[in-house]
C-alpha cells in the first residue's frame, strides 16, 4: 500500500490532537508539542497487527477527545461513547491473536505504552472539559466587548443602589474567589450594586490576543460596564494584583472612582524586591509549564489528588461545595494556565503603567487599606495616595477573601464614611 493503515492512524489521530488543542487554548503555538509526537510515530520502523491496535486505540481516545468539544447534547455523547467502547472491545479481542512481530521489541513496547497514557490523559481531560461547560454555567452575563472578534467578558453582578462595587480578584484568581463576600448579609444591607468580574481568559471571560497587561484589563472592563450600561461612581475593590487594576482603572476614569478599597494590594515597584522578583520567576516556569501540560491533564491530574497549591488558584476549604467544584472546573482548563502565564509574563508592564499612574498621587479619593498578617509596609503606603484614607488590618493570611470576607465588607463600611465625610481622616486600626 501507497498509505499504511498505521500512518493513516498515525496522521488521523495527531491531526486531531493538534486541532483539538489549538482550538482549547486558542493559541496554535501549543500544538507543535503534538506535531513532534506525529513525527516520531512516522518515523518509527514499527509494523503489524499489534502495533495497528495501539494507535487505534490511540485513534479513537483523539476522536473522543474532539467529540467531547462538540457535542453539547449529552444523550448524543452518550451514544457516540458506547459506540466507541464497542470498537474498542473489537480492537481487544483481535489483540488475542498470536502473531508475530519482529520488530516490536522493548524499548518499542515502553514507547508505544507512554504514547497511549498521554491520548488516555488527553481523553480524560476533554472529557472533564466537556462536564465542566455543561455543569457550570457562568454566574453572571457574558458582555460582547467586541464585535470584531467576538470576544466576551464575564460580569457578575448583584444588588441595586446608586453606587457600584466592581471587585477585581488576585492574580491567577476568577470571580469565585468573591463568592463569599457577596453573599455576606452585611454587604446587602449597605444598598449597593455589586460586581465581580473575569479578566480576559479567566473564568467565562473569552481570552484576549493582546498583552494581559492592566492597561488592557482596565480598558475590557471600562467597555463591559460601558455594553452593560452600569455608570459611575465605582467603589473599586482590588485585591493583590486586582489592586494594580484598581489603582490603573482610577488614573484612567477619576471622575468615575468615588472611592478605593485596596487589599494587600500591588504596588509600583514590587520587582525591586529580589525576594518578589524570585517568587515572579518561579511562577513564570511553573505556569509555562503547567500552560503546556494542562491539555493532557497537567492540573486536572494532580488536581484530583488534592496537590494543586493554592496559590496556583487551588480552591479554599472555606469556600462551599459549588465553589470549590467551578474552581476546579477554571483551574483545569488549559486557558487558565496560558492566562497566567501571560499575566505573569505581562507584570513588569502593567508595574510600569501604575507608576505612571501613582506618580502625581490620587488627590483626596478615598483610600482604605486592608492588611492581612502578610501584608507589607509597601502596600500600606499606597494609602499616602491620598488626603483621605484609613489603614485597616485582619488576621487573615494574605488570602483575605476566602478567609474574611466580613473584614473587606468592613473596609467597604469605612469607604463609604471617607466618602460622606469631606473632612481628612487617617487612621489605623
Amino acid at each position: 500500500m501507497f498509505l499504511s493503515t498505521r500512518s493513516f492512524l498515525c496522521g488521523y489521530h495527531s491531526i486531531i490532537i493538534c486541532a483539538l488543542v489549538a482550538y482549547e487554548t486558542k493559541r496554535n503555538y501549543t500544538g507543535t508539542a503534538w506535531c513532534l509526537i506525529f513525527l516520531w510515530n512516522k518515523l518509527l520502523p514499527i509494523s503489524g497487527p499489534k502495533t495497528v491496535i495501539i494507535f487505534s486505540l490511540a485513534a479513537y481516545c483523539s476522536l473522543l477527545c474532539a467529540l467531547s468539544y462538540y457535542f453539547i447534547n449529552v444523550s448524543v455523547f452518550a451514544v457516540v461513547l458506547v459506540c466507541v467502547i464497542l470498537q474498542l472491545l473489537k480492537l481487544y479481542n483481535r489483540s488475542k491473536v498470536q502473531i508475530q512481530d519482529h520488530h516490536h521489541n522493548k524499548s518499542l513496547s515502553i514507547g508505544l505504552v507512554f504514547y497511549l497514557l498521554i491520548h488516555i490523559c488527553a481523553t480524560w481531560q476533554a472529557m472533564g472539559t466537556l462536564y465542566d461547560h455543561w455543569y457550570y454555567p457562568p454566574l453572571g452575563d457574558r458582555i460582547l466587548i467586541e464585535t470584531e472578534t467576538g470576544r466576551h467578558l464575564h460580569l457578575y453582578c448583584l444588588g441595586e443602589g446608586n453606587m457600584t462595587l466592581l471587585l477585581d480578584a488576585g492574580l491567577p484568581f476568577t470571580s469565585v474567589c468573591w463568592s463569599r463576600v457577596m453573599a455576606s448579609e452585611k454587604l446587602r444591607m449597605l444598598s449597593l450594586r455589586y460586581c465581580s468580574f473575569d479578566r480576559a481568559g479567566y473564568g467565562w471571560s473569552d481570552p484576549s490576543d493582546e498583552v494581559l497587561h492592566s492597561g488592557n484589563g482596565v480598558n475590557d472592563l471600562n467597555r463591559a460596564l460601558q455594553v452593560k450600561g452600569i455608570k459611575g461612581p465605582f467603589i473599586y475593590v482590588g485585591w493583590s494584583f486586582g489592586g494594580f487594576q484598581a489603582q490603573y482603572y482610577r488614573y484612567m476614569h477619576p471622575t468615575d472612582i468615588a472611592g478605593l478599597v485596596l487589599i494587600d494590594s500591588c504596588y509600583h515597584n514590587m520587582t525591586k524586591n529580589i525576594s518578589f522578583e524570585n517568587d515572579l520567576n518561579q511562577a513564570l516556569i511553573l505556569t509555562f509549564l503547567t500552560k503546556h501540560l494542562a491539555s493532557i491533564g497537567g492540573m486536572r491530574i494532580p488536581g484530583f489528588f488534592g496537590l494543586v497549591l493554592k496559590e496556583a488558584g487551588a480552591p479554599s476549604t472555606t469556600q462551599s461545595k459549588i465553589d470549590q467544584a467551578r474552581t476546579n472546573a477554571i483551574i483545569y482548563s488549559p486557558l487558565f494556565s496560558d492566562t497566567a502565564y501571560r499575566e505573569l509574563d505581562a507584570f513588569r508592564k502593567s508595574e510600569e503603567l501604575v507608576a505612571s499612574a501613582v506618580k502625581d498621587g490620587f488627590g483626596d479619593t478615598p483610600i482604605v487599606v486592608l492588611l492581612s498578617q502578610e501584608g507589607e509596609a509597601y502596600s500600606e503606603a499606597l494609602a499616602y495616595l491620598s488626603t483621605r484614607r484609613r489603614i485597616l488590618k485582619t488576621q487573615s493570611d494574605h488570602y483575605v477573601p476566602y478567609n474574611d470576607p466580613d473584614s473587606i465588607v468592613d473596609a467597604i463600611e469605612h469607604c463609604l464614611s471617607l466618602i460622606t465625610h469631606s473632612s481628612e481622616q487617617i487612621t489605623t486600626q
